[in-house]
């Protein structure tokens, strides 16, 4: 069983998704493999603000 765990940064999941063949996504697949991801409060809200951002 892994108990490695990593948070990751949200600029990071948002390019991942923008960008499935780029460096984001990349670490974020390794990241799945090699970890456990966990978030904070704090993430999971900047996260919220960041997807329904009105531009």
């Amino acid at each position: 069983m892994n108990h490695k765990l990593i948070v990751i940064d949200t600029n990071v999941l948002i390019s991942a998704v923008l960008s499935p063949e780029g460096t984001s996504r990349k670490a974020l697949n390794k990241a799945y493999q090699e970890f456990k991801i966990t978030q904070s409060d704090e993430t999971y809200e900047e996260l919220k603000t960041r997807i329904y951002k009105h531009k």
